[in-house]
């Protein structure tokens, strides 16, 4: 995601387009249905075709104002399949012939991959869309709480999605999996090189100061032996792998300017535009409270350049910057590395966003480790 700056104005190129407000699985940890925040309740279960030809006139708007390289759309949910083929091929069509002719279009998709099929993964290839699937590793451990609304695991309906959109390696941008600490790392790992699976990321599980992780609550360190020692598998034995969150890391304590899920700082870089077509700030807000994410602004009524400079947008950005952190990151010595960790993880009801991350001590455990392992190595280089 890219975030360029005219005048004072801060632009965005990626827009998260919720097509979907509905989801086929029931994931224990979801944060769009399983936190506090019930607004997808309320959203009609699919965008409609008058509301993707109000993003697309707004975005033209946009472009034709700002004249930017590239706009990125990446489909959400929900389940974005839920779309179904033939209605999703008319989405891209829609977009396609609406935007491709002044600017350059990205395409993007996130999904549970359990309706990932032939069908979808032919329509993707014409349209050029990536695709990321989200998996929590063997099937033991991914059914504990990616399951559907009858509870029955969607390992083997996920495995196959992966395995089709594999068939095109130039549109798999790899996956994701909540962290689950009762996962053996090196299985982990072992699953991934089986299936072929070369970029990851390893989130935490959303969490706050109001709603404490799972595991975390009656376990503290738990997280903290768990990301140690992933880190050191995979960077003893699996670097052929991608692993976002290791790689910033590793990015972060050679002195780079990272920003990243795990990571603070840097600008608000997107927008998310839900079914209804009213716009939202960060979708991963709702686990703080309800409406945490609204704008309170419509694509019928408001420009995106409104929404850049609403007071919601504002808000959001003055809390990633490093000065307004809160007063104990102000005195640790690896702020300048954390920038403060995702915001959402430093809510509380009484504070608000005036806190640590609750992951506070895993971030800098893992950037003390992460340090140590990379002055080994150059050490170790060093003395060949």
């Amino acid at each position: 995601m890219v975030l360029f700056y005219f005048g004072t104005t801060k632009m965005v190129n990626t827009f998260f387009v919720r097509i979907s407000s509905d989801c086929n699985l029931n994931c224990e940890y979801c944060y769009v249905f399983n936190h506090i925040d019930k607004t997808s309740r309320y959203l009609p279960n699919l965008m409609s075709f008058d509301t993707i030809n109000l993003l697309i006139e707004r975005l033209k708007d946009y472009q034709y104002k700002y004249n930017l390289d590239e706009i990125l759309i990446v489909f959400h949910g929900g389940e974005p399949l839920l779309m179904g083929p033939k209605r999703f091929t008319e989405v891209l069509k829609l977009i396609s012939s609406g935007l491709s002719d002044i600017v350059k279009l990205g395409f993007s998709v996130q999904t549970n991959g359990s309706l990932l099929t032939k069908q979808y993964t032919t329509l993707f290839k014409k349209f050029d869309v990536g695709v990321s699937v989200s998996i929590d590793g063997p099937q033991k451990y991914h059914d504990i709480y990616r399951v559907d609304k009858k509870g029955i695991g969607s390992w083997e309906r996920v495995i196959k999605g992966i395995k089709e959109i594999q068939k095109y390696p130039e549109l798999f941008s790899g996956t994701i999996s909540v962290i689950n600490p009762q996962v053996p790392p090196r299985k982990l790992f072992e699953f991934l090189q089986e299936n072929n699976i070369l970029v990851t990321d390893f989130l935490l599980p959303d969490g706050n100061y109001d709603r404490i992780p799972k595991h975390k609550d009656s376990e503290v360190n738990i997280y903290i032996d768990w990301l140690v020692e992933a880190f050191d598998v995979w960077f003893a034995e699996y670097q052929n792998i991608t692993v976002r969150v290791f790689e910033n890391v590793l990015e972060s304590v050679s002195g780079l300017d990272v920003s990243s899920d795990v990571f603070g700082g840097g600008e608000l870089s997107y927008l998310t535009i839900e079914t209804d077509g009213s716009y939202h700030t960060s979708d991963i807000l709702k686990t703080t409270y309800e409406g945490a994410s609204k704008t309170n602004l419509h694509l019928s009524s408001s420009s995106i350049e409104d929404v850049i400079n609403s007071s919601s947008f504002i808000e959001y950005n003055f809390l990633l910057e490093e000065k307004n952190l809160p007063e104990q990151c102000q005195t640790c010595e690896e702020m300048k590395y954390c920038k403060g960790g995702c915001l959402p993880h430093r809510y509380s009801l009484n504070n608000g966003f005036d806190n640590p991350s609750i992951y506070c001590d895993e971030m800098k455990s893992l950037i003390q480790h992460a340090r140590i392992r990379l002055i080994e190595v150059l050490g170790q280089n060093q003395h060949n």
